[in-house]
């Protein structure tokens, strides 16, 4: 096993390609592997055994990079000087209004 390959995804991918191979091995009592037809067989019907499978990990992987492409976005939004000088205004807005309460409260 290469040794940058995710040990659980491995296994699992194995352990399809051979419930695969027994599969067809069931079906196919007296398989020839020498034979380019029996060899271009059982590579179809490994395929579509694991067809759901790579499936699914592709689906997982593409919504790993939209969350990454979103995280990316709001990190660049986040140091944008619009981003900094709205915030600055917010914030100001807020410590005027608290002065106000403070003095307000101050009076009663």
């Amino acid at each position: 096993m290469p040794e940058r390959i995710n040990k659980e995804l491995y296994d699992t991918f194995k352990g399809l390609v051979f419930e695969a191979i027994q599969t067809y091995a069931s079906a196919n009592k007296q398989i020839n592997l020498v034979s380019a037809v029996a060899q271009e067989q059982l590579t179809t019907h490994i395929l579509t055994h694991t067809h759901t499978f790579i499936a699914e990990c592709e689906d997982e992987i593409d919504s790993l990079w939209f969350m990454l492409d979103e995280m990316k976005g709001a990190e660049d939004t986040v140091k944008s000087l619009d981003f900094k000088e709205r915030i600055d205004k917010m914030v100001n807005e807020h410590v005027v209004l608290l002065k106000m309460m403070q003095n307000s409260k101050g009076d009663a």
